[in-house]
């Protein structure tokens, strides 16, 4: 049976309260889209897909992504600040000049995604598979990485996510 795909406009989809601070967003797409200077703050984003998503000076902390795809998106000197990735695939991705401070990634794919530029503070990766990903230069200070259970294969360039400081 072929389902149709709605496709939604992030910005403009009415906030579901449950817990009176979170909105929550279950089975969306979000393609071909620019999101610039925008609060994305406190969501719940579930078995979404976003697609060709360009998302530039947006604040998306406190937010969790649960199953959740990610297509070729670019995010430009966003904060994911207290963000959560469960069980997400990003592919073809693209993060330059982000903040990541208390962000988890947990049994996430990324495949063929780059990160350029970012800086990375007091965040946890555990079981995620990185295939051919490329990491520029990259500012971390006292991430929790659990490298025995992060899958770092093919090409990936430069050195994984660990524990320095700078």
């Amino acid at each position: 049976a072929f389902m149709e795909t709605t496709i939604i406009n992030i910005t403009s989809v009415q906030k579901v309260e449950i817990t009176g601070t979170y909105k929550h967003v279950v089975n969306e797409t979000v393609a071909n889209q620019t999101i610039a200077d925008t609060q994305l703050a406190g969501g719940k984003y579930e078995d979404m897909v976003f697609e060709n998503v360009t998302f530039e000076n947006c604040t998306i902390q406190a937010s969790l992504f649960l199953k959740t795809k990610f297509i070729d998106c670019r995010f430009k000197n966003c904060n994911f600040s207290f963000a959560k990735f469960v069980s997400c695939n990003l592919v073809a991705c693209t993060f330059e000049n982000c903040h990541f401070c208390i962000t988890n990634s947990l049994t996430c794919n990324f495949l063929s995604c780059t990160f350029l530029d970012n800086t990375w503070k007091l965040g946890t990766q555990r079981d995620n598979k990185l295939i051919d990903c490329y990491l520029g230069d990259q500012t971390y200070f006292h991430m929790d990485v659990d490298g025995e259970n992060n899958d770092l294969l093919s090409s990936f360039e430069d050195a994984p996510l660990s524990d320095q400081a700078a």
